[in-house]
């Protein structure tokens, strides 16, 4: 097995330690297509290598350009910690898909809790969602900031 192959069976699996240890081995300049690029790019975003990823991104999107690239990004931008470049990121996915009302507002919601932005702009955010679709996941994320919140009766 080949240790792309490897890789991507460790970031499946979310063991992500043996992913990244595994990371030194492979020779990037090898790697071509776009989604091997971004398999490379999620695995250093495990070890919050945020410089390597934002490379590894600019270079699958060379390859193929790509509005799901963008969305990819931003959560990485968030496993790195960097809530800055993640709305960056967000802004520039916003531009391409300005109708994926769902994505934006999970994206919003996940970069104001990186943040711990308070909990009404969250509780906003989150009522967006139950909106535009209700998701039993959202829903109870919702609850909890409520509860949190102090705004049990909601």
């Amino acid at each position: 097995m080949d240790q792309l192959e490897q890789l991507k069976e460790y970031m499946e699996a979310e063991a992500y330690d043996k992913a990244v240890a595994l990371l030194p081995a492979i020779k990037e300049r090898s790697v071509k297509s776009s989604s091997e690029l971004m398999l490379l790019a999620r695995a250093y975003s495990k070890c919050a290598d945020f410089a390597h990823v934002e490379k590894l991104f600019k270079k699958a999107y060379k390859v193929r350009p790509s509005k799901l690239l963008y969305r990819d990004m931003v959560e990485m931008c968030l496993d790195c910690g960097s809530t800055e470049a993640a709305e960056d990121y967000l802004q520039q996915y916003e531009k391409m898909a300005p109708g994926d009302t769902l994505n934006l507002c999970v994206l919003k919601y996940r970069i104001e809790k990186k943040k711990g932005s308070d909990y009404s702009v969250r509780i906003k955010i989150l009522n967006d969602i139950k909106e535009y679709e209700y998701i039993p996941q959202w829903a109870y994320e919702l609850a909890k900031v409520y509860h949190k919140a102090n705004m049990k009766d909601e």
